[in-house]
């Protein structure tokens, strides 16, 4: 496993990049959530534009971090085209299949911008994660406000969710971590008329752009024989069964056999004496990948796991029998052994739970179905059923919880500390600087950061199995290569790597994500992480 992180300006490294071209793309761009109030307010940096035209990122933009910031919303669109653009000249191969994180409230430029540079957008994956903290503005409060009203003060609160551990760790940019609490009960009257109403809904989710490189007139197998590109990874990428009780519900029951249909002919049993071929269903590899992600809230815990007796499957010794009379037929029981299942305990805000508690328990036919008549089936295409009636015939039958048809992840606060434990960081005017444990212990609390300060840092395994979606097969004659322009605190380097990548690059601006991308990458991969120069 190789990887490279190199910082630069992505459109000035695009531009002077001559190297050997990328299958796929995996990256979380700036979002560009300029704040509302600033976007037309005062102390807004006008644009600026460089000499080869483009706009600089100027104005503050996520979580108040100067590399998403942009004059306007059409800036960072004509900025995401010229870097896709570049992208699609110099670095992919024809169809390389690419994906983008985005902002809900501003994905739509992200896309249009990656449509204009000359992408083909495919879908848009739902990454639902659940534990965002709504930033809305209490109408109530704020008529009052305007009113001149004064609402009680009646104590103090704690800054909102998780504010006190995220300022330690650069996550926001807080002065304080208390405020005052004030009365909810409304002063005017036009203020309690509006009394629970806001501005903002639970941020619960990101989009994923899929999209690929143009083909260039080939199609999805010349491009996946002369270049390993353009492909999805459908069965690396599929879900795994829950259990094997799982497994056996979605699958047919009993051995999948099948007959030479040219052979039988029209005659009613003519392929009566022909040999049955045992063959393997894909869905036993897993559930086909969906284009909606669940990931466990921070809060929840994995308990362990639990042992359940196996089920007992009965199957005709010869396998199924649609040609025949199967009553009376000899049959074998093979028990299978003890399930281990995962134990969870979730928290209400889980994506997981909550969708499993709305759905409950969801069956998909019900695994057997009978005769109804004496007569059997009459429909069959070689010649009537001659099961008698109440004869069992195996088919699908699914039972459980909707989740098991998603990817579920889990995400880890400890996993973006992980490697930095050295990483101390001084609050300055621009942002982060690092200094030695000593020094951070004399600061003030508000002054202090620790381990990671990126704010936006992805779970591993979700990245993990992303990267395994857009993994190309082994190939004979060269290196998958997988581009993470970026690359930011190293989370989507890490991934790749994990499923399989040969090569990662990674292309940062900001220097002191590179040196934390470093030192988490030397943390999850060792010796197996060969740095290399690109």
């Amino acid at each position: 496993m190789k990887y490279a992180i190199i910082e630069a300006e992505i459109i000035d490294w695009l531009k002077s990049y001559e190297g050997e071209r990328f299958h796929a793309i995996i990256s979380d761009p700036p979002y560009a959530l300029i704040s509302i109030a600033k976007r037309f307010g005062p102390g807004q940096a006008e644009a600026q534009e460089g000499e080869d035209g483009r706009f600089s990122r100027l104005g503050k933009g996520f979580m108040g971090q100067i590399w998403d910031g942009f004059d306007t919303l059409e800036d960072y669109q004509k900025w995401v085209s010229e870097w896709a653009k570049l992208m699609i000249e110099k670095v992919l191969y024809p169809g390389a299949v690419c994906l983008f994180f985005g902002g809900t409230r501003t994905w739509h430029h992200l896309a249009v911008g990656l449509e204009n540079g000359g992408f083909e957008i495919y879908d848009t994956l739902i990454y639902l994660y659940g534990s965002g903290f709504p930033k809305s503005h209490s109408i109530s409060m704020g008529i009052d406000k305007a009113a001149g009203a004064e609402r009680e003060v009646i104590g103090t609160r704690d800054a909102p969710g998780y504010a006190e551990s995220n300022v330690k760790h650069g996550d926001q940019d807080r002065s304080k971590l208390e405020f005052p609490e004030y009365s909810k009960d409304a002063v005017t009257p036009d203020a309690d008329t509006w009394q629970g109403y806001g501005t903002a809904l639970k941020p619960s989710w990101e989009p994923i752009i899929l999209c690929r490189a143009p083909r260039k007139g080939q199609t999805f197998a010349s491009l996946a024989v002369e270049f390993g590109s353009g492909a999805l990874n459908i069965d690396g990428g599929r879900v795994d069964y829950q259990s094997s009780s799982d497994r056996a519900s979605a699958t047919p029951q009993g051995e999948c056999t099948s007959k030479e249909m040219a052979a039988i002919g029209a005659e009613p049993d003519a392929g009566r004496e022909l040999e049955r071929v045992k063959f393997e269903r894909p869905e036993q590899k897993g559930r086909w990948p969906s284009n909606l992600l669940l990931s466990h809230h921070d809060d929840c815990q994995l308990l362990g796991d639990i042992i359940t007796p196996g089920r007992v499957i009965n199957r005709w010794k010869e396998g199924m029998k649609p040609f025949g009379n199967a009553a009376g037929e000899p049959f074998e029981s093979e028990q299978m052994p003890p399930e281990t299942i995962e134990r969870w305990a979730c928290v209400a805000e889980c994506p997981v739970r909550q969708l499993d508690d709305q759905a409950g328990i969801r069956s998909s036919g019900s695994g057997v179905i009978r005769r109804k008549t004496g007569k059997g089936h009459q429909g069959s295409v070689f010649g009537a059923e001659s099961r008698p009636e109440g004869t069992e015939s195996a088919t699908y039958g699914d039972t459980g919880h909707v989740s098991r048809f998603y990817y579920c992840g889990k995400a880890s606060r400890r996993e973006k500390d992980a490697g930095l434990e050295t990483f101390f960081w001084k609050r300055v005017d621009t942002g982060y600087e690092r200094v030695t444990e000593t020094e951070w212990l004399s600061l003030e609390k508000k002054k202090r950061a620790k381990g990671c300060i990126h704010p936006t840092v992805k779970p591993l395994s979700l990245i993990q199995y992303l990267s395994t979606l857009v993994l190309p097969p082994e190939l004979e004659d060269r290196e998958r290569r997988i581009f993470i322009p970026f690359s930011g605190s190293g989370s989507e380097i890490i991934g790749s790597l994990k499923a399989g990548w040969d090569v990662a690059v990674g292309v940062e601006a900001e220097a002191q994500y590179n040196e934390i991308a470093t030192a988490r990458i030397l943390h999850n991969l060792g010796m197996f992480g060969v740095k290399v120069d690109i």
